[in-house]
């Protein structure tokens, strides 16, 4: 049982983590887009 619970935190960070740089990287494409134009 702890160990599952701790699989399924693990798998919540991981998906929180690529998320993340998801959310920045997409942030720093539009950023620079403008910047170009």
């Amino acid at each position: 049982m702890f160990q599952e619970e701790v699989t399924l935190t693990f798998i919540f960070a991981t998906i929180a983590v690529i998320l993340a740089f998801t959310a920045i990287g997409i942030y720093f494409v539009k950023k620079k887009a403008k910047e170009v134009k």
